[in-house]
């Protein structure tokens, strides 16, 4: 297994990685995480720029955790009660499709250049397998990408058609473009065609074929892996805060919004702007998390997100931060922590979250001392591709193992780049 750098934001966030760790369990690259940051009394931040790659060597892929399986607790660290968001009530949402496009590229001519909206899906499919199979054809380096949408819930159905559940011998590009397809008319890219179809979100097909070209272009190595992975492109996790999908555009304020799979920012602002507003599902005359009650097809309406000093909770009512701002333990809309900070400095806390931003060559030792520490060398145990000097971060061909070692996940040890290099 294999984890490049996971960069997390805020208490929920460092908690997700803390549970994904000590399960044992990491998402791959662009696991069911969470969008934007829906900033709350049991604040929902993006785990999103996570970039993580898990790499299983020739161990189970399968292995791999949904985030929304997990339910949140409370900023304060305490035991939560009526304050918990089970976030598989989030995946609830899966019941609802609608608009979904699948027709094949060839068939839909290209707008001024782009992609057209009908052809997004299918190119997607085609633009990702065609990396994949130039630079990524090795079992190692498809079971790494494919693992999120295997242990993703949303696609339980097509699991048998992914590897390391189809034969490499069976697994060709055309295989892989009929899966992804398939996939991707299902999550992530479904709701927010629907939503484009609607009127609801604004489509760009010019950057849409710039995704498209730097995928299809990348060099083998890391510069494809991390195109293959690019939350504001084609990368199955979305982005956090400012990197969002750069060919769909939020801009509602007011009116009728629908929620979007796509993390767990896109039910919580769904198709309103986020930097301003938040998508209120009324509920006993009170905003809440779209239930389940209320499906298929909820929809809900924009409502203003809390700026700085404002307030923010999940219950009684929902009131969500505007996405960039964290919801603090007084329940005030506060600024993300993104000064500097000194080397071997303090930078999480259970109370606060991330403390700052560790200098050039160091990383936030979130499950041990939580201090900047150096970014280790070859050779040096790591729990993830952020504390290695190559973003590596390497499990041994039997799978991840547990460290006694302070109670904490030890998974394997620092190497240089090792994913998508080609054949």
């Amino acid at each position: 297994m294999a984890m490049a750098r996971m960069d997390l934001r805020g208490r929920t966030g460092a908690w997700l990685a803390a549970a994904w760790l000590a399960a044992c369990s990491p998402p791959g690259p662009g696991a069911d995480v969470v969008s934007d940051q829906p900033t709350a009394d049991s604040r929902v931040t993006d785990a999103a720029s996570m970039d993580t790659a898990i790499a299983p060597d020739a161990s189970d892929a399968s292995a791999t955790m949904d985030a929304t399986d997990v339910s949140i607790p409370p900023t304060d660290g305490s035991v939560p009660d009526a304050t918990v968001i089970d976030v598989a009530v989030l995946d609830a949402v899966d019941v609802v499709t609608s608009d979904r496009t699948t027709s094949d590229a060839a068939d839909v001519a290209p707008v001024d250049g782009g992609v057209a909206l009908a052809a997004l899906t299918s190119e997607i499919a085609s633009s990702v397998c065609s990396a994949l199979f130039r630079c990524c054809p090795t079992a190692r380096d498809l079971n790494t990408y494919f693992g999120p949408y295997v242990g993703s819930t949303r696609l339980e159905s097509l699991r048998s058609r992914l590897p390391p559940n189809v034969s490499m011998a069976s697994f060709d590009e055309a295989a892989c473009r009929a899966v992804l397809r398939d996939a991707f008319a299902i999550t992530p890219w479904a709701d927010w065609v629907s939503a484009a179809n609607a009127g609801r979100v604004t489509y760009d097909s010019a950057a849409a074929a710039r995704c498209a070209s730097a995928l299809r272009t990348a060099t083998c190595g890391k510069p494809a892996w991390d195109a293959l992975v690019d939350p504001r492109c084609f990368g199955f996790t979305p982005g956090t805060g400012d990197v969002q999908r750069s060919f769909f555009r939020r801009t509602q304020t007011s009116g009728a919004c629908s929620f979007v799979r796509d993390g767990a920012g896109g039910v919580f602002f769904g198709t309103c702007d986020p930097t301003q507003s938040f998508c209120c599902y009324e509920s006993g005359g009170r905003c809440t998390v779209v239930p389940g009650g209320m499906l298929p097809g909820a929809m809900g309406t924009c409502r203003a997100a809390g700026a700085v000093g404002e307030s923010c909770a999940i219950v009684p009512a929902l009131r969500v931060c505007r996405t960039g701002l964290e919801c603090d333990v007084s329940n005030r809309c506060v600024a993300e922590r993104t000064g500097p900070l000194a080397s071997g400095a303090t930078c999480w806390n259970a109370s606060d979250g991330l403390l700052g931003v560790c200098p050039t060559g160091e990383f936030c030792n979130l499950l041990g001392s939580a201090r900047c520490e150096a970014r280790r060398t070859d050779g040096a145990a790591c729990s993830g591709g952020d504390q290695c000097r190559s973003d590596f971060c390497q499990c041994p061909s039997t799978g991840c193992t547990m460290s006694a070692e302070g109670g904490f996940v030890e998974v394997g040890r620092c190497s240089t780049w090792g994913l998508c290099v080609g054949m």
